[in-house]
């Protein structure tokens, strides 16, 4: 719903209305309003209704780590399975793995080696443009593999900034069960999450002045019991990005006979300080839903998040980055990094930018 987040930027109208609120997220609603907070319905790639030949949700259950039963929510493969493209105009190699990319010179990429992951055989296919997007890990790693004559540390890393600046997404769960003040008659189900609240995005009072997000996170277990409902809340944050947080290749390989991935990380203790203050913000949101005990579980983020951003930094100086700000590698014509890898850093902030050699923890991986 457009305008409804106050962080959101000026944006064309949703194609589909928002999911109404779970019972959850409309006691989280109510509570954040009590407090002064502006709450919205959490944006979501599920239909809402009915829309281009999908169903609409049936609030099955919290999906977002699972299959969509009913193909309501949307996916990365959908469009280009269903896409009307020509014949011939797109080939998807499954159960593959890109290993290498090799330069017919200096300045241009020539073909891209990959695996056939369960015959094991190899095969090798020429490009006039090689984009990769294999998320920050795996698209530092291959270029690292691709070390060669022309590029003896691996494309692009001439000073070793490819894997640097490994971001993860800190964060962290609150949950603990409220009294209704009557049993509902409807199912009690619903996405993940339908409400989310982005008020401390923002916060002067927040370490450094920059907050996270806060938004439900309802469990998989929805019953309703002696008259009680379990909440739960998700508060995360990117971290900051530094040079010492890195992704590298092992020299012992793995199954497939690929270098292993190590990740370097440690978090800057500012950002734990951020954490501890979202936490505190949450918490206070279930005190206000009625709730009286908490539990707080740790997401395990340290060991890798699912949106990890930075490792091939877009930046002007080719010394203190991967790509040029359109994503393209640095001195190679052809070749571009796609997704959260090239991480855009202004050239000037209005923040310090942590992104500096320091010294770190190491997270085998």
């Amino acid at each position: 719903m457009a305008g409804a987040d106050p962080h959101e930027p000026p944006s064309d109208p949703a194609v589909l209305p928002p999911h109404e609120y779970s019972l959850e997220g409309r006691l989280i609603a109510d509570a954040g309003g009590r407090l002064g907070r502006l709450s919205f319905p959490t944006p979501l790639a599920t239909d809402s209704v009915p829309y281009g030949g999908r169903p609409a949700c049936h609030s099955c259950g919290p999906c977002n780590e699972h299959l969509c039963p009913t193909g309501a929510r949307a996916d990365a493969r959908s469009p280009f399975i269903h896409a009307p493209l020509p014949p011939g105009a797109l080939t998807v190699a499954l159960g593959s793995k890109a290993v290498r990319i090799d330069l017919g010179n200096v300045s241009r990429a020539d073909s891209v080696e990959w695996l056939n992951t369960v015959t094991r055989q190899r095969s090798r296919v020429r490009a006039r443009c090689v984009v990769i997007a294999g998320n920050a890990i795996q698209s530092a790693a291959l270029l690292l593999r691709s070390a060669q004559h022309a590029a003896p540390n691996g494309i692009g890393n001439g000073t070793d900034m490819v894997g640097s600046g490994i971001s993860f997404k800190i964060s962290g769960y609150v949950s603990g069960s409220t009294t209704l003040d009557r049993v509902p008659t409807q199912s009690v189900g619903g996405p993940f999450s339908t409400v989310a609240i982005s008020d401390h995005y923002l916060d002067d009072e927040a370490p450094s002045g920059l907050g996270g997000l806060i938004y439900e996170a309802s469990p998989t277990e929805r019953a309703v019991r002696d008259g009680k409902i379990a909440l739960r809340l998700h508060f995360l944050a990117a971290d900051q990005p530094m040079r010492s947080n890195a992704v590298r290749l092992a020299n012992s390989r793995d199954r497939l006979g690929l270098p292993k991935i190590i990740l370097e990380y440690w978090t800057h203790p500012l950002d734990k300080r951020r954490l501890g203050y979202l936490s505190r913000l949450a918490s206070d949101l279930l005190v206000e839903a009625g709730v009286k005990k908490f539990d707080y579980q740790d997401s395990n983020y340290q060991f890798g998040s699912g949106h990890l951003h930075g490792g091939c930094r877009s930046g002007i100086d080719p010394k203190e980055s991967v790509t040029d700000r359109w994503g393209r590698v640095h001195d190679i014509d052809n070749l571009y990094v796609a997704a959260a890898a090239s991480s855009l850093i202004p050239a000037a902030s209005t923040r310090p930018s942590p992104f500096r050699r320091t010294r770190c923890g190491s997270l085998g991986g």
